[in-house]
């Protein structure tokens, strides 16, 4: 069985769709994975991998990472980030082949100065593609998550799960919207609504659960399987969400899922956004609107998002 090491140093949700990955691998291969400490408590006990191999962001252990790196041999490293120090990375390995993904960093950035029309090209096939060459097998399974930790409080009955946060505010919907809909999932559906950030809301209101700060990443992931259904801006957990198969309501701002960002999942996804002729109006988000208004994320009303839940709900409850 052949011994890989796949690097992958950042983001959650990058990191999340990487799962797709050790779906495809499980009974292949014995794998590693490399990435920024931060994130590595989301696969601690996951039963796919052999090694985590936890990076610190300081120079200090950036370097010390290169030893870890080199004490192995591997059959094959995938460089499934392919930025200058993880390229440094997989060449420091003692390995027979080195392989990393095929980026669509221009065609994405052509999308951004010029609003060209771009193909979408899931980002969790990106990450198969290498290895579907090398063990010519044709399979995509979607991302999953399977290692969860219960935290140490309960929530009793039905919930939802609310994420209003995102790595830059032309990606965060409004969050007197979040609050709203929250009231109406309350008010309507006897739903209770949990809000997940990384930090708390600092708002009081009864009807609301607030973890903000609370919880790990695995037990945001328990959080999340448990949950009716969550609604999410385009961020890390909307990711997490999908490979746990909880459906989804994901909105997108300024960024475009044509960039192979989409939640994929095996439970319903429901995307929200609007064609302006301004988006995509970066790669990632920015802090700062263009236009001034917001006007991607604002124009989605509460309702809008609540006839869908309804409509899903009823659907299901069939």
């Amino acid at each position: 069985m052949k011994k890989i090491l796949l690097i992958r140093l950042s983001s959650l949700g990058d990191i999340v769709i990487l799962s797709s990955a050790l779906e495809y691998l499980e009974g292949k291969a014995m794998v590693d994975i490399a990435l920024y400490e931060q994130f590595a408590d989301i696969y601690m006990d996951d039963p796919r991998i052999r090694k985590i191999i936890p990076i610190p962001r300081t120079i200090k252990g950036k370097i010390k990472a290169f030893k870890q790196i080199r004490e192995e041999k591997y059959d094959v490293v995938v460089d499934c980030h392919k930025k200058f120090y993880t390229i440094l990375l997989s060449r420091t390995a003692r390995t027979c082949k080195r392989i990393s993904i095929k980026k669509n960093s221009l065609k994405r950035r052509m999308a951004v100065w010029f609003k060209k029309e771009i193909v979408e090209r899931p980002l969790y096939m990106t990450y198969i593609e290498p290895l579907v060459a090398l063990f010519k097998e044709k399979k995509y399974p979607v991302p999953k998550l399977v290692a969860m930790k219960k935290p140490p409080f309960d929530i009793e009955g039905k919930y939802a799960v609310f994420v209003p946060g995102a790595s830059k505010n032309t990606k965060k919907w409004p969050r007197e919207y979040f609050l709203q809909l929250a009231e109406m999932t309350y008010r309507k559906l006897n739903i209770k609504p949990v809000f997940v950030d990384a930090q708390p809301l600092n708002i009081r209101l009864s009807f609301l659960i607030d973890l903000g700060g609370k919880t790990n990443l695995r037990e945001l992931a328990y959080i999340l399987h448990g949950a009716e259904f969550v609604v999410s801006n385009d961020t890390g957990p909307a990711h997490m969400a999908a490979a746990l198969s909880t459906p989804l309501f994901v909105i997108f701002g300024s960024t475009i899922p044509e960039f192979g960002f989409r939640p994929v999942s095996e439970a319903p996804v429901f995307l929200f956004e609007r064609k302006l002729r301004c988006r995509p109006c970066s790669l990632h988000g920015k802090d700062r609107c263009p236009r001034g208004d917001l006007l991607c994320l604002k124009d989605i009303k509460p309702e809008e998002v609540f006839r869908k839940i309804e409509e899903f709900l009823s659907w299901r409850n069939l």
